[in-house]
Formats: structure tokens, sequence, C-alpha cells
């Protein structure tokens, strides 16, 4: 079944219809005449005052449709298959950062909606944070290629564990110390392995790097209810925090802060903050398109370049 984000007098409820209700809504117009008495006939020649009515602009999304379709029919499909409870889907132009597609496993039918299901009125793929895990582990690569701490090649003595201030952490499989190149450190995604790079490059330059990718900020997507997801203040940092944050436990990202991440790395480590809004065409028919937003230098393209083939 379909259904509109709009109520019968077509004022936006959710989304984009709701945050942007004042320009698609236009201007209702208004006239003042006299009627004959006990009649809704108007008297002629009696209009004291008429202002027309004013049409709404229409916003051109940069959703591809044919996109689109595919990967929420995909990800719902997934989303069974696993028995999850939910799940987002984010696609990015990696050259301009654009939206192509965004997916949510989870929808609602506000015809059957009640108090009780008011959390789901958002977009997850915005709107709800969670840890990332070591998809983020890009970041503690990256910081360490970009300062020269280390380059793929770089051998480390990597045990099955490290003490981190008051707690071990161990990896996800039981191994006594083996060599592991930085990009086997990744390829394996070894828990251990990478607090020992960050620790060799740093938790200032670590700090520095998730703010380059844009964690801990809202993107200015141009949607309602954008969640900023959490990194914990540098000054906040304790002896355990640099056993969480780069292995990508102890913060939080939204699914496009995250896809983000990576079109950076794809631009040749120029992230591009993303958007969803590629114009708005006027009553009048003409089409302005959204400015673009300023690129953020992340990375090296050398940086980036070696980033892909870590794997």
């Amino acid at each position: 079944a379909s259904w509109n984000a709009t109520d019968q007098k077509l004022t936006g409820l959710m989304g984009l219809e709701s945050s942007q209700d004042n320009l698609l809504a236009g201007q209702d117009g208004l006239r003042v005449v006299d009627t004959a008495e006990g009649s809704s006939a108007v008297i002629p020649g009696s209009t004291r005052f008429e202002r027309p009515a004013t049409p709404g602009s229409d916003l051109q999304l940069t959703l591809d449709s044919d996109l689109q379709y595919t990967v929420q029919r995909q990800l719902a499909e997934y989303a069974a298959e696993k028995g999850a409870k939910g799940g987002s889907a984010v696609v990015l132009d990696s050259a301009t950062g654009q939206v192509l597609a965004m997916a949510n496993a989870r929808t609602f039918d506000p015809r059957a909606f009640s108090k009780a299901d008011e959390s789901t009125l958002g977009n997850p793929s915005v709107s709800s944070p969670y840890e990332p895990g070591s998809v983020n582990k890009v970041v503690t690569m990256a910081a360490a290629l970009e300062y020269g701490t280390a380059t793929p090649e770089k051998v480390f003595a990597v045990p099955g564990s490290i003490r981190v201030a008051d707690r071990t952490v161990s990896d996800a499989w039981n191994h006594g110390t083996e060599d592991y190149t930085l990009t086997g450190i990744l390829a394996k995604s070894s828990n251990v392995g990478t607090i020992m790079v960050a620790r060799e490059l740093g938790e200032d330059r670590f700090a520095d790097m998730l703010a380059r990718f844009g964690l801990g900020q809202r993107t200015g997507v141009g949607l309602p209810g954008e969640s900023a997801g959490r990194v914990p203040a540098r000054e906040t940092w304790s002896g355990s925090t640099f056993g969480n944050l780069p292995i990508g436990q102890g913060l939080s990202v939204t699914a496009l802060q995250m896809a983000g991440m990576y079109q950076a790395v794809a631009n040749d480590g120029v992230r591009v903050p993303p958007r969803i809004v590629e114009a708005t065409i006027g009553p009048d028919g003409v089409r302005t398109p959204t400015p673009a937003p300023d690129p953020v230098r992340v990375v090296s393209p050398e940086t980036a370049q070696k980033l892909r083939t870590m794997n």
C-alpha cells in the first residue's frame, strides 16, 4: 500500500514534506467580496481585495529511482533473511557526495500509527547512530599512512591480546604472536594489531583524523532529524579509551556518516558532505541548483590510493 507524508490538507507531516512545507505548499489566494443577503452569490463589481494563489515549488532529489528501488528491495530481503529488526543502506556518488539511494528495512504505515510507534518516524539512516565496530578501523589506518607512522608493508609482531589500562583487548581468534603487515592487520581485522598501530600514531593525531572524516558532526544532508552521532570529547578520554576508539567501539555514527567516510577514500581523499536535494524548481519553472558543499581534504590522494588496495 502506498501513502503520503501529508495530511488531507496536504500539510507535510514528516520528512522533507514537513521540513520543506513552506516551500512546497505555496500560498493560498484571498478575495474579499460582498455577497447577497442570505446567499453565497457574489455581487458583481463588489471585489474589495484580491490576492492570487501562489503555487508551491518542487524539490528535485538526487535519488536514482531505479537504484533506490533495487537497494530497498535487497535490504528488506536481507534483513528478513537474517531476522534483523531493521537495517539501513546508503549509496553515495563517490565524486559529488550526492545521495543516490537511501533505504531502511524498517518502515511503518501511518494509518496504523500510534503514540507507541513515535520512534519509528525518523529516518534511521540519518537519525539512528550505532557503534560501527571494525569498519571504523579505516580511520586508524588512514591516519597511520597519512602521518607516516606506517606503510602498508610495515610488519608488526602482533600477540593474541594486548593490555590497555585496566582492560585486555583480544582478537576474534586465538593466536600466539604473529607477524602481520599493516595490510594484513586490516584484512584480518585484528583488534590487537590496530591498537598497536594507534599507539604509534598517538591520541591527538587519531582524534584529528576522526574530525577530518566528519565523525561527531552532522553532515547537513538536508533531512530533518539528523543525528551527529557521538565521539567522546578529547579532554574526556581515559586510559582505556584508546583501547576502544581505534577498533570502532565507544563511539557512534549514522549509516550516512559511514558512507561519507568511504566516499572520501574512493574520491582520492576528498570528502564531499552528502546532499539529497539537487535543485529547487520554482512556480515559474526556473530551476535553482542546490549549492555544492565545500569539499574537505581528509587524506592525500596517495593515502587514499593505498587504502583502496589494502584488502
